[in-house]
């Protein structure tokens, strides 16, 4: 069934939600009757683009779709209006931050972190694993990208933020840095088409 209002959260609106927004909003064939959106819990120090990976990696599959034209925007009190059905989020975290506003109005039933909502949560425990994590340094003026291992606890039900790199190392660095865009697409999509095929949503 086709959301009629619905409202993607993440951090910083530059990639994961603005990825759910716009695969949504291709989905629905750019249905002027579906009011879509995305915001970010804390975009400071965000650029005011969305991320360039995250526009390819959409495009890739949409090549219509205006993802680029989006701008990174903070979650105000004011976007979280009474009569906003559904609210998803990329991460407990970013549920929690909404739930711990000091609002007029109850928000039960009504934010979900979005795996939560098509019950896709319900997953193995999470286990603490190293992954490869993508880190700018600067020689003589130049930018250059390296990898570390760092220890990450994948938390159950999140859709990971795709900076977080591969859980596996590949030689290919664009390989290795495209992969975890390709991961989060992924993940949003199938939550996206479980959504619009198999949920009944609240209007």
């Amino acid at each position: 069934m086709k959301p009629k209002n619905i409202l993607f959260v993440c951090s910083g609106n530059s990639c994961r939600s603005p990825m759910a927004e716009y695969l949504l909003k291709a989905l629905v064939e750019d249905d002027p009757e579906c009011y879509i959106f995305s915001r970010g819990t804390d975009t400071t120090g965000v650029n005011q683009e969305p991320s360039e990976r995250a526009v390819e990696t959409v495009k890739a599959i949409f090549p219509k779709s205006r993802i680029e034209e989006h701008k990174p925007t903070a979650l105000h009190s004011e976007d979280i209006i009474e009569t906003l059905p559904l609210i998803l989020t990329m991460e407990g975290r970013h549920k929690k931050k909404i739930l711990d506003r000091d609002l007029d109005f109850s928000l039960e039933k009504r934010v979900f972190t979005l795996k939560e909502f098509v019950g896709l949560d319900e997953e193995e425990d999470s286990q603490e694993k190293k992954v490869v994590t993508p880190q700018d340094s600067y020689v003589d003026g130049t930018q250059r990208v390296f990898y570390r291992f760092a220890p990450y606890k994948e938390p159950k039900g999140d859709i990971r933020d795709p900076m977080m790199g591969s859980a596996y190392l590949q030689k290919d660095k664009e390989k290795k840095e495209t992969n975890g865009y390709e991961q989060c697409r992924d993940e949003i999509l199938e939550c996206l088409e479980i959504i619009l095929n198999e949920k009944e949503v609240p209007h």
